[in-house]
């Protein structure tokens, strides 16, 4: 169960990472 939680969890942050402003404002910085 904590690994799914952990998973899901990293899924998230990815997304927010390549999917959103913040994350290609992270990305060009």
């Amino acid at each position: 169960m904590t690994f799914l939680v952990a998973l899901a969890a990293c899924f998230l942050i990815w997304v927010l990472i390549w999917r959103t402003r913040l994350g290609y404002q992270i990305r060009a910085f």
